[in-house]
């Protein structure tokens, strides 16, 4: 079997998590100047932090706590064996901690040379981590199997509707998915995290109902309407919608704002004369409907 796509996991696979940790222990230790706040004794105070680190993961993996308890509590129950009960300083520990520890560049030996080798056999190679940012990686292929959009979207960006300012592919996708979130959060708030791959069987510069057809395959995925979708997201008829949805001609209208679709049969004695001409000229959806 030949295999094109490796996935690594990047914890004590690639990047060493506990030198990482530990580096970011010592500078929230001197930054914090925990050693004034009673901390004395810095060898201990990662002992501790281990120990109650190890405890309280086995209660988030039991669904006892939240991913934002375990968080702050470890630095909490740390702070408790020096006799410090400081929820704003263990906070606030937590806080500096999650910050610097994706700053850290510690990899296990002969990692740059074991992915460039890779690379250079022309293996696509994915990193996967466990952290507590649930999110989607997201990946687009044209028809050439050629990568044109790729991408790691927080669920935060979604449940909060953020923008990219240089990345209008992703900001058009997270206003897609936020608004297929307000119709089903249950895909945000019951999932780990998702692994996405579209693929296209013609130029993505063609046109041919791209929009149109990527919100009808989230609408299906995520199990919500796919007009009432289109709808919050850009507007617009809802036609291509219904041509995503079938693959014979239809006569489509909107009798009271909702969607009549009937397949019909259109074989007309020209239909071998007739031809698709691409001018290269495509056009924005969501532009033109807002300029409409």
């Amino acid at each position: 079997m030949y295999y094109k796509h490796l996935f690594f996991d990047l914890d004590h696979t690639i990047w060493d998590f506990d030198a990482n940790a530990m580096e970011t222990l010592a500078d929230v230790y001197e930054q914090l100047h925990l050693k004034n706040e009673g901390v004395v004794d810095f060898e201990l105070f990662c002992k501790q932090y281990l120990y109650h680190n190890a405890i309280l993961w086995d209660k988030y993996h039991n669904g006892e706590i939240s991913s934002d308890d375990l968080k702050w509590k470890r630095m909490w129950r740390t702070l408790l064996e020096f006799k410090i009960g400081n929820e704003v300083l263990a906070r606030k520990m937590s806080g500096a901690f999650l910050e610097i520890l994706p700053t850290k560049q510690n990899l296990f030996p002969n990692t740059h040379e074991i992915l460039n080798h890779l690379k250079d056999k022309e293996y696509v190679l994915h990193l996967i981590t466990n952290g507590f940012d649930k999110k989607i990686i997201w990946k687009s292929y044209d028809f050439d199997k050629s990568i044109w959009f790729d991408d790691t979207i927080l669920f935060s960006d979604i449940t909060n509707k953020k923008s990219f300012e240089n990345n209008t592919v992703k900001t058009t996708l997270v206003q897609i998915l936020h608004e297929s979130y307000k119709l089903n959060p249950s895909f945000i708030h019951k999932s780990e995290g998702y692994i996405v791959a579209t693929n296209l069987t013609f130029p993505k510069f063609w046109g041919l109902g791209t929009s149109s057809t990527l919100i009808n395959n989230i609408a299906n995925w995520l199990q919500i309407d796919a007009f009432t979708l289109l709808q919050n997201a850009f507007g617009g008829s809802g036609y291509d919608i219904a041509c995503a949805q079938n693959n014979t001609p239809i006569l489509y209208q909107l009798e009271n704002q909702k969607p009549v679709v009937k397949r019909i049969d259109f074989s007309p004695n020209f239909a071998n004369n007739i031809y698709f001409v691409y001018l290269n000229k495509k056009q924005s959806s969501k532009n033109a409907i807002a300029a409409y």
